[in-house]
């Protein structure tokens, strides 16, 4: 709430900085296109057994991959500027379209702002001004700018550098990296002359679980990470990720039944899948390790995010205690680890074991009945 006045003053700040909406078109790639039109209607008008058709229909191709490798407006366009501001908590990042000098003037502005008008001081060391070419931090991204790269069709079939320009997000090595360590699912060793070697590793830790709780840690683990970075342009280094924790779980698995990876492979796996047969309460389950790969997933721009209320959520704002039936506004949230934990034997037990919760909604009167083992 208190950053909400920063908020404003980029706004403010983005409304005198903006100038003009898009770039002028670039001279050359006008030329360039005329070029290209020009041809066209001679090649038109020709014979089709015409030689020099021919030769003109193969410099028109050398024209047109010479466009597109091309950006069509023009970079040194000094009459357009845009900023843009994106805040999440106190970590903010700042895009400028305009110069290196712009770019410390901006940084002047934000320092001199929450110097003077909010009291907080702006880190020298890590607010950086970094080019578009370079990388830069943020939310656990590398962000940059596409750069020229091989020209490629795109879904209608056009050729088209669809990298030249546009903002990239990348997952760095460090991300994932630095998770393995946390799990300790990863050695990382060297070998004289060698570079360093990684080797997934057992997890001690969970060998005390259930085998289906093992997998399900692991998947969590896994898509977890997956979901965060799935818009990066990159995401498909998560292969790599996967590796280390799909050997680590096989190798934590052998080290709990004191056998060797291949004979819980040959256990586990099946038609190329790692499958889990297991019951609860006399129920057959199943459970697979994630092998869906990791594929970009599109940014969806401008679609409302629907947020429904959790059943638990409409239970507290009823201010309705849900065993006395007096209405409360200070009720609150009696809450067990598990159902199968409760014998029955208490009424409110009882109660929690027909509605299928583990929570119970309780007037502070009930609530304090149900800790002394009056709640009968």
């Amino acid at each position: 709430m208190y950053l909400n006045e920063f908020d404003q003053h980029m706004a403010r700040f983005k409304s005198t900085f903006d100038r003009s909406e898009k770039r002028r078109r670039s001279p050359g790639y006008n030329r360039i296109q005329n070029k290209e039109q020009h041809l066209r209607k001679t090649i038109s008008k020709l014979p089709d057994s015409s030689k020099k058709k021919a030769e003109m229909i193969r410099d028109l191709k050398q024209l047109r991959n010479i466009r597109v490798s091309m950006s069509c407006s023009d970079p040194m366009d000094y009459s357009h500027k845009r900023i843009f501001y994106q805040r999440y908590a106190d970590d903010f990042i700042i895009g400028i379209i305009g110069s290196k000098q712009d770019a410390k003037q901006v940084k002047q502005d934000v320092s001199d702002y929450l110097s003077e008008q909010l009291h907080l001081e702006l880190s020298q060391e890590k607010t950086l001004i970094t080019h578009g070419k370079d990388k830069a931090q943020f939310l656990g991204y590398d962000i940059t700018i596409g750069r020229k790269g091989t020209p490629s069709k795109d879904k209608l079939g056009k050729l088209s550098d669809r990298h030249n320009g546009r903002v990239k997000l990348y997952l760095p090595q460090d991300a994932w990296l630095k998770k393995l360590k946390l799990y300790k699912a990863l050695k990382i060793g060297n070998q004289t002359g060698i570079s360093e070697t990684w080797k997934p590793c057992a997890r001690p830790d969970l060998m005390y679980f259930p085998d289906h709780e093992i997998v399900r840690i692991y998947n969590w683990e896994i898509q977890g990470l997956y979901q965060y970075y799935k818009i990066a342009d990159n995401v498909s280094v998560l292969n790599d990720y996967y590796y280390i924790m799909k050997y680590s779980l096989l190798k934590t698995l052998a080290g709990k039944h004191n056998c060797s990876v291949r004979k819980i492979m040959k256990k586990y796996f099946h038609d190329g899948r790692f499958r889990l047969n297991f019951t609860i309460d006399g129920k057959p389950k199943t459970i697979y390790l994630y092998d869906y790969g990791f594929r970009k997933q599109p940014i969806i721009k401008g679609k409302p995010v629907k947020h429904q209320a959790k059943e638990l959520t409409n239970r507290l704002l009823s201010h309705r205690c849900e065993w006395c039936g007096n209405a409360n506004f200070n009720v609150s949230t009696h809450q067990v680890r598990k159902l199968s934990e409760l014998s029955g034997i208490t009424a409110w037990e009882q109660k929690m074991l027909q509605l299928n919760r583990k929570t119970l909604v309780l007037c502070p009167a009930c609530h304090d009945k149900l800790h002394k083992g009056l709640l009968n």
